[in-house]
């Protein structure tokens, strides 16, 4: 049993660093565009977390959300969804066994605000100034609470794809301990 839940961890990561293979490629091409227009948050959302249970619920994370109806956002639907997961992957893979990952979506008039905040281990002073530098080309991935493996491409791919969206992306250390990422998005066409 060991030896499979070993297995089944090394198939999702390996086809989750592929399919961020494949899209940072994609993104690289001259002329890539991002498809923007109006996508339900909620859907995107509830989605990302239903296909991350198996692996939240390996560390018997729980993961919580404020979406109770659905909120429209600015955004490409694809680009969106790989930003989210990502973001809740490194969340789960940076967060002790039992934590709580929290997704928190708040708007202003012109802005939807997702954040993204959990109880683990924290970032570097040198993590942070990384990602929340706008000139980042690399960002370096460390281990997670049990040994997880990463290449930091996931970060860069989100902060590369906000940037697309013509939305923000930040992180901070939580004041008793684990981070917070926040994404900021337009609500319509600026």
């Amino acid at each position: 049993a060991l030896y499979a839940a070993e297995l089944g961890n090394n198939l999702r990561f390996t086809s989750s660093l592929m399919e961020n293979l494949l899209y940072w490629a994609g993104s690289q091409m001259q002329g890539f565009k991002p498809q923007l227009g109006l996508v339900n948050l909620q859907s995107i959302a509830e989605t990302v977390i239903q296909n991350l249970s198996t692996t939240s619920e390996q560390k018997k994370i729980h993961i919580q959300h404020n979406l109770q109806n659905p909120v429209n956002v600015w955004a490409d639907n694809d680009m969106l969804t790989v930003v989210l997961r990502n973001l809740l992957s490194n969340a789960i893979k940076y967060s002790y066994e039992s934590g709580t990952i929290n997704l928190t979506v708040s708007q202003t008039e012109a802005h939807v605000l997702i954040a993204i905040s959990d109880e683990g281990t924290g970032l570097s002073e040198a993590k942070l100034l990384e990602i929340n530098s706008e000139e980042a080309t690399a960002i370096e991935s460390s281990h997670g609470t049990k040994k997880e493996k990463g290449t930091g491409l996931g970060l860069l791919l989100c902060k590369n794809f906000i940037a697309m969206m013509q939305g923000k992306i930040s992180a901070q250390n939580n004041q008793l301990k684990g981070s917070t990422f926040t994404i900021t998005l337009n609500k319509q066409l600026i």
